[in-house]
């Protein structure tokens, strides 16, 4: 809990209640559609091949369906595109705070005074 991730089982195995009445049954299962248990929604994207055989998932025409879009993923490789140097539009030297150049220098750090020769003349 620490993490802010849930832990520990979902759910143990028994019949699951759809409605006040009805239980999920074989028949609610089918690949891309969603699951809704105990408010939670899972989307089915595949099965392995003795799942679809049995359940047989073949005979009509189900195919496997990709992951949903994560913003979290997209902005994540977004970011290590331009952290890698991939994206060649991201500057990747190192722009210093003045205040860091000043303590640098107070700590024997010789700084660049080409641009002040005007100055110290």
């Amino acid at each position: 809990e620490n993490s802010g991730v849930p832990q520990g089982n979902f759910m143990k195995r028994h019949q699951v209640p759809k409605d006040e009445d009805t239980f999920y049954t074989l028949a609610d299962i089918e690949i891309g559609g969603e699951l809704t248990l105990y408010g939670r929604t899972f989307q089915i994207i595949d099965a392995n091949p003795s799942t679809k055989s049995y359940l047989k998932f073949k005979e009509d025409g189900s195919e496997s369906v990709g992951f949903p879009v994560d913003k979290f993923e997209v902005d994540r490789a977004a970011l290590m595109s331009r952290e890698t140097g991939a994206d060649l539009t991201v500057r990747h030297n190192i722009r210093k705070n003045p205040m860091k150049n000043f303590a640098e220098a107070a700590l024997g750090n010789t700084c660049d005074n080409s641009g002040r020769e005007g100055f110290l003349k």
